[in-house]
């Protein structure tokens, strides 16, 4: 097992994104949580913010592509591009959260993190790819199946949550989006075999 596993790094968010597409393979399963889970999620940003306390994921697991990384000329950028094996629903989470801090006032964040000229920084399986795209240009899709409706649904939730946080003081917006790049962590697995990676 030790060849499989080419690294395991704590990386706060920032740094998990740094150079990444991140790519769901369809044998994954489709974007699951509900409210419960973000209700989790808001409260534990929140809470680590406001105590000062560091908050950790859990570990994600991703296998480099052998794909050719897109390029991003705005940012003169070549991106390296990883699967997601094992922590889907955590990235697809960050993401959105990262895209309503965007939507709610901090816009420098979608060129950071969400989308780099045409090239978005997460891509989806097959049953969610074109909604996330649709939800991250500002579409308002109409979603056909349950798994989209979530997407949306965690989008809209987080929107209302930040707006509702930083109502009285627009300072802890940026607070709110340092805190979730620099302090809190994940544990990041790169693997080198895909069938073992799955197991």
């Amino acid at each position: 097992m030790a060849g499989v596993i080419q690294s395991a790094q704590v990386k706060n968010v920032y740094n998990l994104f740094a150079g990444k597409v991140f790519r769901v393979p369809d044998y994954q399963r489709s974007y699951a949580w509900e409210k419960k889970n973000w209700e989790d999620f808001w409260n534990d940003i929140k809470e680590g913010l406001l105590t000062g306390t560091e908050h950790y994921w859990g570990t994600i697991t991703l296998l480099k592509s052998t794909d050719k990384g897109p390029r991003c000329s705005e940012k003169a950028t070549t991106f390296e591009i990883y699967e997601v094996v094992d922590g889907q629903q955590r990235i697809t989470t960050i993401y959105l959260f990262i895209l309503a801090l965007a939507k709610v006032g901090i816009p420098v964040l979608k060129g950071n993190f969400i989308k780099c000229g045409d090239i978005y920084r997460l891509e989806l399986g097959s049953l969610n790819n074109q909604f996330l795209k649709d939800l991250v240009d500002g579409r308002n899709p109409t979603p056909d199946i349950k798994t989209n409706r979530l997407l949306k649904e965690c989008l809209e939730y987080f929107e209302r949550q930040i707006s509702s946080f930083i109502e009285n003081d627009k300072n802890k917006l940026e607070d709110l989006s340092m805190y979730l790049q620099n302090q809190t962590f994940c544990l990041e697995f790169i693997v080198q075999d895909e069938a073992l990676a799955i197991k």
